[in-house]
């Protein structure tokens, strides 16, 4: 009895050991360029908005998603978004607007007493790390007043950026690029006259 209940609790030791899997690895996008501190009351003519960012159903989860062949996508197990895409991406457009724009720009949810002057949806239809190694991402994005449902300026978007190399962490990179290359699109398409 002692015996078998020994050999059991080594079966079991000898099993996780051989089934154990190192954990994934976890990316975020690290963007620590300065923005520019402004010391200004925030108001509702003061401020641009990031609304919202969609990502395709395939990339809203936290696995990396690469193209494997002309019509299929894997998402990579061992490769994840440290936070959830969708609000990683809000954040490190909010600090890019900030940059290019100079000026104040806010996530949602918005401070209670603050609805900003304009605001930008992005919506991408493709945003992945593809077969050749270069970051993907393709949408377009809506710039609007107080209503959401009022655009006042839509714009479509397709970046294909090359990695420098072909590890993950060089898919950040790419997307970082990207994303400042978005931002860049979204303030000339913000006129003069919609700037606060």
């Amino acid at each position: 009895m002692l015996r078998s209940k020994f050999m059991i609790i080594v079966s079991l030791a000898l099993l996780a050991g051989c089934s154990s899997t190192p954990p994934p690895q976890l990316y975020f996008i690290d963007d620590t360029a300065p923005i520019t501190a402004k010391t200004q009351a925030l108001t509702t003519s003061s401020t641009f908005g990031v609304y919202e960012v969609v990502l395709p159903t395939y990339a809203q989860g936290v696995k990396l998603v690469k193209v494997s062949d002309l019509h299929t996508l894997e998402q990579v197990e061992d490769h994840r978004w440290a936070e959830p895409p969708e609000e990683a991406l809000g954040t490190a457009m909010g600090r890019a607007l900030a940059r290019e724009m100079d000026d104040y720009v806010i996530l949602r949810p918005y401070p209670r007493s603050v609805k900003p002057a304009n605001q930008v949806k992005i919506i991408y239809d493709r945003f992945v790390l593809g077969a050749g190694g270069e970051a993907q991402f393709s949408g377009q994005f809506l710039i609007f007043g107080d209503d959401p449902n009022t655009a006042l300026r839509m714009k479509r978007f397709d970046y294909k950026i090359q990695t420098n190399g072909a590890g993950y962490s060089d898919y950040i990179e790419a997307v970082k690029t990207g994303l400042e290359n978005l931002a860049q699109d979204i303030t000339n398409e913000v006129s003069p006259g919609m700037r606060f």
